[in-house]
């Protein structure tokens, strides 16, 4: 009975030691599963932290980089407008005192002068030739020569340029202070409503002013005379001039 006793129990230990060992290799796996877990937070949280370093110098250079972009755009853009104002007259004529003839003359005196050197307009004539309305114009050089242009009647481009063997006014040209575009200014306000542009030329009243007679509306129109040194209207009417 003693032998039989003792042989059933030795089993039992052994299994028991054996529970044992299980028991601290389980709870050290544990503790190494708990170890990982501490070690996988502390990397996730190092993850967003690194992740805003990585994106810092991304955000800087996009910031750095967009004043340079419009800076290299500007001058282009301001180059656009510098080009717009060569066509433009050197007149002061009021936009209520312009008429559609009126602008083309001013525009057929700003080619002509472009198209002789030097040149100063002193008459303008509305004339047809060969079946082609034009502005006949008399344009004076710096050594006192004479040219006689044909201009479209838009006053855009030049249809003939002739030199005149017989300059006439050009003297009385020399003598005038007020240039044939601000003597248009005055007399355009002046003759408001009494027509289109229809000639100009330097002349001489009864006095023997040197003046600009100015016609608008034909020869039923009105005729205004600006004083060529002073500016001053001189007389308006039918029959000026």
């Amino acid at each position: 009975m003693a032998v039989v006793g003792s042989g059933t129990r030795k089993p039992v230990v052994r299994y028991l030691a054996l529970s044992g060992a299980s028991l601290v290799l389980v709870g050290s796996m544990i503790g190494c599963s708990g170890g990982g877990s501490t070690g996988g937070e502390a990397s996730s949280s190092e993850a967003p932290s690194s992740a805003a370093t990585a994106t810092q110098p991304a955000s800087t250079t996009t910031m750095s980089q967009t004043p340079s972009a419009s800076m290299k755009e500007s001058p282009g853009a301001a180059s656009t407008p510098a080009s717009s104002p060569s066509s433009t007259p050197s007149s002061t004529v009021s936009a209520s005192a312009v008429n559609g003839q009126t602008s083309a003359v001013l525009a057929a005196i700003t080619t002509a002068e472009s198209g002789v050197r030097g040149g100063e307009v002193f008459d303008v004539e509305d004339e047809t030739e060969r079946g082609q309305r034009v502005w006949s114009v008399k344009v004076a050089t710096a050594d006192d020569r004479q040219f006689n242009l044909s201009i479209s009647q838009d006053g855009s481009s030049i249809v003939a340029n002739d030199e005149d063997a017989t300059p006439d006014d050009i003297e009385k040209l020399r003598s005038a202070e007020i240039t044939v575009s601000d003597a248009i200014a005055t007399a355009a306000e002046e003759a408001k409503g009494q027509g289109d542009l229809s000639s100009l030329e330097i002349d001489t009243d009864d006095s023997g002013t040197v003046v600009w007679q100015i016609e608008f509306g034909g020869d039923s129109g009105t005729t205004v005379l600006v004083d060529a040194a002073s500016g001053d209207i001189l007389d308006v009417g039918p029959d000026a001039g």
